[in-house]
């Protein structure tokens, strides 16, 4: 899924992007056509995020993007307030060979790090297995890891979801993309789709 994100950015293939409403979300017949939906904010029901669970389970990609919710955000049970000044920059150690990012904008809430850090299992409140359903009611479980931390701190900032060779994939990323903004920052229907929730098709 990262790979069809910096395509995007990079302009290297050319997406429709079109904002979605959550009650259009309700209505369906998007999924089919969807290559990535990105989702931010505050989700409003529990009803709209079983269909995005819904979605994963039906193979589709998702980014929650600096989400509010669980189990695609922070909740109140596992959240940890980053302590990094205004316009502060920090490191993001991630994936299996704990490779550092140059320093990023991080929001300011995060998932509390794992009580041991070189586990990557699942952030504090998960289960190890997310369990969902396709849209046929079939078992489609996700595999939730940790996949980035803050360097130093620990904090959780980037989640994986992964429903193998059936399933979808998910991002959860409390990163904030401003650096990768400002390089598309002449393509306003991107940072348009990317600041609200919206649907990315087919390459046009």
């Amino acid at each position: 899924m990262l790979d069809i994100l910096i395509k995007i950015l990079n302009f290297v293939v050319r997406y429709a992007v079109y904002d979605i409403r959550w009650d259009q979300l309700a209505v369906g017949g998007w999924s089919e056509q969807t290559a990535l939906l990105v989702v931010s904010g505050k989700i409003p029901q529990s009803s709209h995020s079983a269909l995005l669970l819904e979605f994963l389970g039906d193979g589709g990609h998702l980014l929650a993007w600096c989400c509010e919710s669980h189990p695609f955000g922070p909740s109140d049970s596992n959240v940890s307030f980053n302590t990094a000044k205004e316009h502060e920059r920090q490191a993001v150690t991630h994936g299996p060979a704990n490779l550092a990012t140059p320093s990023l904008f991080i929001a300011k809430k995060t998932w509390k790090p794992l009580p041991n850090p070189s586990n990557l299992g699942p952030p504090p409140g998960f289960q190890k297995l997310l369990e969902t359903n396709d849209s046929e009611g079939c078992s489609r479980p996700l595999t939730v890891s940790t996949y980035g931390t803050i360097k130093g701190t620990n904090e959780i900032v980037l989640v994986l979801m992964d429903g193998g060779a059936l399933g979808g994939k998910a991002i959860l990323s409390q990163v904030e993309y401003r650096v990768l903004m400002l390089f598309i920052h002449t393509n306003t229907h991107i940072i348009q789709g990317i600041k609200t929730n919206c649907l990315i098709t087919d390459s046009i």
